[in-house]
């Protein structure tokens, strides 16, 4: 299970992408926290990847699904218009 600290800045969202189940190996594209359905073991994925397959010490496959993301990414800034002296 995900914790956060009262007060921070989440925010609830309905999108697709929470819905889908991944199986171990597929690739997942948003970076993020993802949780096995059938363990509730959570891993920390940096998007655009496969996720874990199956390790000898564990009892079953995982069904990966995403559990924390940011969906819309932050807008990227040209290097250029990034004054380190401002």
């Amino acid at each position: 299970m995900a914790y956060i600290k009262i007060g921070t800045p989440f925010n609830e969202i309905m999108h697709k992408e929470f819905e889908i189940l991944y199986s171990p190996g597929k690739e997942a594209f948003y970076a993020g926290i993802y949780q096995c359905d059938l363990c509730s073991l959570e891993i920390v994925h940096p998007g655009k990847c496969e996720l874990p397959r199956k390790n000898k010490d564990d009892a079953h496959s995982h069904r990966w699904r995403l559990l924390v993301s940011i969906i819309k990414p932050f807008p990227v800034i040209p290097i250029e218009d990034i004054n380190p002296m401002q």
